[in-house]
C-alpha cells in the first residue's frame, strides 16, 4: 500500500494525473482519487500545476502558479480555504479588495484568539470602516 502512495506522490509531482489516479486506486486513498478526477480535465498549465502543488501541501508554489495563471484568485481562495487569513489578506490587496472586509474580520478573530487584542481591534475597525475611509494604519500580527 505505502509503495502505490508513494508512486501516487511522484506521478503527481511529473503531472501523470492517469497514473497517479490508478496508483491511488490501488491504495484505495479515496480522497486522492477524488481530488486528481476534480482537476485532470483542466486544460491551463499554471492552474493545473498550482492544483498539483496544494494537493502535494505545497501551498506557496501553488500560490505562485496561481497567481500566474489567467486565475489568480484561485491563490486567494486556497489561501481562504487553508484559513491562511494572514496571507489571504495581502493577497486580497492585489486581486479581490471587495474580499478584504471579509479576511479582516476573520484575521481580527484568529489574532484576538491569539490574545492580541490592539491589533484584533485595529483588524476589526478596517473591517468596518469603508475601504476609502481606511487610513492604512502599520498592523503588526507577524
Amino acid at each position: 500500500m505505502a509503495f502505490f502512495e508513494c508512486l501516487g506522490k511522484q506521478c503527481l509531482k511529473y503531472i501523470e494525473l492517469k497514473e497517479a489516479e490508478t496508483a491511488f486506486q490501488m491504495c484505495k486513498n479515496v480522497g486522492m482519487v477524488y481530488s486528481i478526477q476534480s482537476i485532470k480535465h483542466e486544460t491551463e498549465k499554471y492552474i493545473l500545476m498550482g492544483h498539483v502543488c496544494s494537493i502535494l501541501f505545497k501551498h506557496d508554489l501553488a500560490q505562485d502558479c496561481f497567481l500566474k495563471s489567467s486565475k489568480p484568485e484561485l491563490a486567494l481562495e486556497m489561501r481562504m480555504d487553508l484559513q491562511d487569513w494572514f496571507q489571504a489578506l495581502k493577497l486580497s490587496k492585489q486581486i479581490a479588495q471587495d474580499k478584504e472586509q471579509f479576511i479582516c474580520r476573520k484575521l481580527a478573530s484568529q489574532v484576538e484568539n491569539q490574545g492580541n487584542t490592539i491589533e484584533a481591534q485595529k483588524l476589526y475597525e478596517k473591517a468596518l470602516l469603508n475601504k476609502n475611509e481606511v487610513a492604512d494604519d502599520k498592523i503588526n500580527i507577524e
